[in-house]
């Protein structure tokens, strides 16, 4: 979204989560980036401990998304 906030009361936080998910062969992740960078700026999660509930929700016959899904949340965390 290009459009930025005029508002002062709030923090807005400017993710470009799509492109980055799509530069780091992570198309269809931009959520999870997304999640990263919000448990960085809020800290209402451990990120060791949000990162192990994430991976463990990951049905057995999915592991393929594992690395994915750990990597985009990296990447949001990091951004």
């Amino acid at each position: 979204i290009s459009k930025k906030s005029e508002r002062d009361d709030i923090k807005a936080i400017y993710v470009p989560a799509t492109e980055l998910a799509n530069a780091n062969g992570l198309s269809g992740f931009a959520n999870v980036i997304l999640l990263g960078k919000i448990v960085k700026e809020t800290g209402i999660f451990d990120y060791e401990d949000f990162k192990d509930y994430l991976i463990s929700n990951i049905p057995a016959t999915k592991t393929a998304l594992i690395e994915k899904n750990a990597k985009a949340l990296e990447l949001g965390y990091n951004s």
